[in-house]
């Protein structure tokens, strides 16, 4: 909360004080992560009595290591991803870029919940790994998708109803305007879906299961969807709204894929 507040004076400060323009927004949030990491890395030492180089443990960093690069190469997915898709529909316009990227910050807005409901989810779980009480887990997962469902039902009306108002608080021109409202209204299709893809990921990688969230990152972010929409737009012809439905479409499958995995892996560590 306290970087959100830097963040908020120091824009401003760098952007018109400084005259920095657009650079001044980037360097104030690198300025308060940098911040805030300090600040989280100093509390962990003096609570935890860590020190400041950590002794090399061969074992121990693989161990570690297994964990920490699948769970990132599945956020490197995400952005790659991104990037394709801007790119796809940069084929019908610069405005139409601007929609979407509009509409699915929006987006992110309305989903900021059910992400604070992941990290809670994923350290729960994890706790109850640890003393192996599997049961808990199964429990967590079962609750965290309940809670999830709550937060769709209020997020979905909002998000269909309201796309218009929303979109037209950052931009006046109809083709942006009408590119964002479209995209958040057929994305309301997959929120659900988003939703059970979180609290999924969360537990596989509470569970120490890393691999199957990259593996599903990979084709649902960059294989499955660029492929197809490569084909819809460039090869067919077929307009940029043809896109968001791909997007529905593979997100929906891949929850229901993450689900039943999910399960599956849970239900293994209790017969154990």
């Amino acid at each position: 909360m306290i970087g959100f507040f830097a963040n908020f004076g120091l824009n401003p400060f760098f952007t018109f004080f400084l005259d920095l323009g657009v650079s001044g927004i980037a360097l104030a949030t690198v300025v308060v992560k940098f911040a805030t990491a300090f600040y989280l890395f100093r509390v962990l030492m003096k609570r935890l009595n860590i020190s400041v180089v950590p002794a090399f443990n061969k074992e121990r960093w693989q161990a570690l290591l297994k964990q920490v690069l699948p769970a990132s190469f599945n956020m490197l997915t995400i952005i790659l991803g991104g990037f394709i898709t801007v790119a796809l529909i940069g084929q019908f316009g610069s405005e139409h870029v601007a929609g979407y990227t509009v509409g699915l910050r929006l987006e992110q807005v309305l989903l900021l919940p059910a992400l604070g409901l992941n990290s809670a989810v994923m350290a729960i779980a994890g706790q109850n790994m640890g003393v192996n009480r599997y049961d808990r887990v199964s429990e967590t997962y079962r609750k965290g998708l309940l809670i999830g469902f709550f937060m769709a039902v209020v997020s979905i009306p909002i998000m269909y109803f309201l796309s218009p108002l929303a979109m037209s608080l950052f931009t006046s021109d109809s083709a942006i305007k009408n590119t964002g409202v479209t995209y958040l209204r057929i994305d309301t299709l997959a929120f659900y879906a988003y939703v059970v893809l979180f609290q999924s990921v969360a537990i596989l990688q509470a569970m120490q299961k890393p691999m199957f969230p990259m593996y599903l990152g990979i084709a649902r972010q960059l294989v499955v969807p660029a492929s197809i929409n490569y084909v819809l737009i460039v090869e067919w012809g077929y307009p940029m709204v043809s896109m968001f439905y791909t997007i529905v479409t593979v997100v929906i499958l891949s929850a229901i894929i993450a689900f039943f995995y999910t399960r599956r892996e849970i239900n293994k560590v209790q017969r154990k």
